[in-house]
């Protein structure tokens, strides 16, 4: 991870700088928070923007934490920052007001996220919107945990469901928990990496019919007028019946309706046919 240029703070060897926002902005964004996990996370604009260009593998990264700061009327006296990254810059030192003013705005750029400086609530409201429509659109996170026994004893397993809003894309994971230390270790089993490799057509899904009151098998036949009509598009030059069954097929997990080729959102080609799971637990 580049941590040089406009990233680096002050010179830890004449002045004490290690306890500067900055470096714990940036030490947490270096550091792989949970390293029993996949190297998992989406990389947003902000991660690409300020890093090499093969700097994420698959665009993703370790689990970390980026730094948005929230300020009231904040001046520092730095100025703009050079466009290239790479250049080195003067940060001062962190023990002033003002070089603590500065200190903010460095840990905003290293942890990759954002200075928000409202001079009045209706700015600070209007900027505080906008960061948490950030969050949402570029964070996976674990959404709820549960455990295969009423009590935690030796081979328990803890399955936890996560989402993805960005790639609307989501996993359920089994893995096993140490009843020594409390620590959650290997992955058993991914319900998105097993659904890699079943085929679409063998797959078993089921819905709800609330005229017959029961789950019954998702297909054409089985839809109540309302949900057949729903699933149609008017702008679809389809019949309704093709359309119902290409809708269908792309629910099995079929990719042959993707974009470019068909209507339908592309998805991941890994971990890429389970929905996101929000307001849901495992149970």
């Amino acid at each position: 991870m580049f941590d040089q240029g406009q990233f680096a703070g002050c010179n830890k060897n004449s002045r004490d700088c290690n306890r500067s926002l900055a470096d714990v902005a940036m030490y947490y964004y270096e550091s792989d928070l949970h390293p029993t996990l996949a190297n998992d996370v989406p990389v947003t604009d902000r991660d690409t923007a300020q890093a090499a260009v093969d700097a994420f593998p698959g665009d993703k990264m370790h689990q970390h934490m980026s730094t948005f700061v929230v300020a009231f009327g904040l001046q520092d006296s730095l100025g703009s920052l050079p466009e290239d990254i790479t250049q080195s810059f003067n940060w001062g030192y962190p023990d002033t007001s003002e070089g603590k003013n500065n200190d903010m705005r460095h840990a905003a750029l290293n942890g990759r996220g954002a200075l928000l400086n409202a001079k009045n609530p209706s700015q600070l409201e209007t900027q505080l919107n906008a960061a948490f429509e950030e969050f949402s659109s570029g964070i996976g996170a674990a959404s709820a945990v549960s455990f295969n026994s009423q009590e935690i004893q030796e081979g328990a397993l803890v399955f936890r469901a996560f989402y993805n809003l960005r790639e609307k894309t989501g996993d359920l994971i089994a893995q096993t928990f140490d009843v020594d230390d409390g620590s959650i270790t290997d992955i058993v089993w991914s319900g998105a990496a097993r659904l890699d490799d079943i085929q679409p057509a063998d797959r078993n899904l089921v819905t709800f019919n609330p005229v017959m009151n029961k789950g019954v098998a998702f297909d054409r036949a089985n839809l109540t007028t309302a949900q057949f009509n729903a699933m149609l598009d008017v702008g679809d030059s389809d019949s309704n019946d093709v359309q119902i069954d290409k809708r269908i097929d792309y629910f099995s997990g079929s990719r042959s309706n993707e974009r470019p080729a068909g209507r339908f959102r592309e998805r991941p080609s890994v971990k890429g046919r389970l929905g996101d799971i929000v307001n849901s637990a495992p149970v």
